[in-house]
């Protein structure tokens, strides 16, 4: 999946995935909405990295997707937004659009919650310590 970041600002991002005309009929309406919601997952994951810088084994810890329309056939919009970081949790909202052209209707609204690892030591720890 070939995601483009278009804007990454502190706490905000915005990316797109052209639609793939390969797929067939049937296999594009069943993917959509999978293609829907790993594009706000990678939205909210590329915020919590243009916020926090880069950090391993962020993980998804809760994503809550409502579906408000089908998308035409086209690029996906969204646009993210980390509403509470802390030390340990991002908090945040993704509303996903169909084109550019139509902001006032967006395709889905997510909210996602992901889990920071903690700091790591800066050295190894050694097996048997």
């Amino acid at each position: 999946m070939a995601v483009r970041i278009d804007e990454a600002d502190l706490k905000r991002i915005r990316e797109q995935l052209p639609w793939l005309d390969m797929l067939g009929i049937e296999i594009a309406e069943m993917a959509e909405n999978r293609a829907v919601l790993t594009l706000a997952d990678a939205a909210m994951y590329f915020a919590i990295l243009a916020t926090i810088g880069p950090v391993e084994m962020a993980l998804t810890t809760s994503l809550s997707i409502n579906f408000l329309r089908p998308p035409p056939p086209g690029a996906l919009r969204a646009d993210c937004r980390i509403l509470k970081l802390g030390k340990r949790l991002a908090y945040g909202e993704v509303f996903l659009y169909a084109s550019a052209a139509d902001p006032e209707h967006p395709v889905a609204h997510t909210t996602l919650t992901y889990s920071i690892p903690p700091d790591r030591p800066s050295s190894p720890v050694s097996p048997g310590s």
